[in-house]
């Protein structure tokens, strides 16, 4: 019989045990989970290797185009007679009858001034800033990230607290209602407890929605479904910060993904601007060209009896002049294209410093001023384990020391969320001083 209610005990225990398993958080997991699952991150994979395949593209243009065309018509002479009749480009002397042309065409430019060449380094640009808007949209990310968990885990700290400070004020109004009876206390002290009770509960309640919409917040980044029961969310992680930052103290301001984005986009006007004076002046091509042909009085004669008739090579080239003039001024716009290219350039990199510059002396400050706190909260923590243990000893008035853990609790309150907030103001510094490398 005690073998049986002891297995019953056990089982009971362990079924407890995994009903009431916490699901944890981390703020790794959920950043690993969310640079799996964004959109953003798989919209900006696509339009790089989009970028990549127009480089590709790109490079036909250095080769010769080569071509087959094929003509069949049927020609109806009036006149009976022979007659010039245009297959294609060919020209051939005809009457009426079924007729058929294949040429194999060649054309490569030898002299373009660069033209080829510079639309495939424009695709080449391009592809580099698909990889810019990539690490750009890692970075926002992350920062997004740090955001909704850091506000995720000072509303689970808070509501933490604020069970504790319902429990105590429920102990304070339960000896309330006892010194009530024994005739020591009022009605009005009861009542005063009942509402500072019951404006904890309203606070609590006000926390658990906001644990709520943080945790859907969170969801859609990751795709992932979380409840807010039996929920353990760790702080932020602290490891490697201060290695972070020295390594972006050493930094090259220059391969920050915003700057060479920028710096790309001046590359593109200039080239843009070379394509430009290019169009000036006449370019030359080369052609070959090898013709197929057939003529008869019958369709299937026709096609049965295709015969070489020869080739064709030769030089081709041409001078636009009305549209040179058009060029002048679209030169003249592609100059004030690359002016305005390199000013944004130059803009984006001072600014970048200056935010450096900014961001380091911030950050400095946010871990000393943090230390301060976390040591100031230790020292509260260690005065509210002191009260507690005084409180179950009895030795000193129970409700002196109750009203006193409240105002502990209150400040750990308060200097947890300064923390969580100063903490997160750090690791944004980090995310932006590596600039999403």
């Amino acid at each position: 019989m005690k073998r049986f209610t002891f297995l019953t005990v056990f089982v009971f225990a362990v079924f407890s045990a995994c009903l009431v398993h916490a699901e944890k958080l981390t703020y790794d997991d959920i950043l690993k989970d969310a640079l799996n699952n964004s959109l953003e991150i798989k919209s900006a994979n696509i339009e790089k290797d989009i970028r990549k395949e127009a480089e590709k593209e790109g490079r036909y243009g250095l080769y010769p185009d080569l071509s087959l065309k094929f003509n069949s018509e049927y020609t109806d002479n009036f006149t009976d007679g022979m007659g010039d009749i245009a297959i294609g480009d060919t020209m051939i002397s005809g009457s009426t009858r079924y007729q058929n042309a294949l040429s194999v065409n060649l054309m490569y430019p030898i002299i373009d001034y660069g033209g080829a060449a510079n639309r495939l380094e424009i695709a080449k640009t391009e592809a580099d800033q698909g990889e810019n808007m990539l690490a750009k949209t890692k970075m926002d990310l992350e920062t997004s990230v740090l955001e909704k968990y850091s506000s995720l885990f000072a509303f689970y700290s808070e509501a933490a607290k604020r069970r504790e400070i319902i429990s105590i004020h429920e102990k304070i109004a339960e000896a309330e209602k006892r010194s009530g009876v024994a005739g020591l206390s009022g009605k009005h002290d009861v009542l005063y407890q009942d509402i500072l009770l019951a404006e904890e509960k309203e606070k609590l309640d006000v926390l658990k929605t906001q644990i709520s919409v943080a945790l859907n917040e969170l969801e859609y980044f990751t795709g992932k479904k979380y409840s807010s029961e039996n929920l353990e969310v760790e702080r932020l992680p602290e490891k490697n910060d201060l290695e972070e930052i020295n390594k972006s103290e050493n930094s090259d301001h220059t391969t920050n993904p915003e700057y060479k984005y920028f710096t790309a986009e001046k590359k593109k006007k200039q080239i843009e601007n070379d394509i430009v004076r290019s169009e000036f002046y006449p370019k030359l091509n080369v052609y070959a060209r090898y013709n197929f042909y057939s003529s008869a009085n019958d369709s299937q004669d026709s096609f049965d009896n295709i015969r070489e008739k020869g080739y064709a090579v030769g030089l081709f080239t041409s001078f636009p002049i009305t549209e040179n003039l058009k060029r002048v001024h679209s030169l003249e716009k592609s100059r004030l294209s690359v002016n305005k290219a390199d000013t944004e350039a130059s803009k984006k990199l001072a600014e970048i410093e200056r935010d450096f510059s900014k961001l380091s002396e911030q950050y400095q400050y946010l871990k000393t001023d943090v230390e301060k706190k976390k040591t100031r909260l230790g020292m509260i923590n260690s005065r509210h384990e002191m009260i507690k243990r005084l409180e179950s000893s009895k030795v000193v008035a129970k409700k002196d020391l109750l009203e006193e853990m409240i105002m502990l609790a209150t400040k750990e309150i308060e200097l947890e969320k300064q923390i969580t907030d100063q903490t997160m103001a750090m690791k944004k510094i980090i995310i932006q001083m590596r600039g999403g490398n």
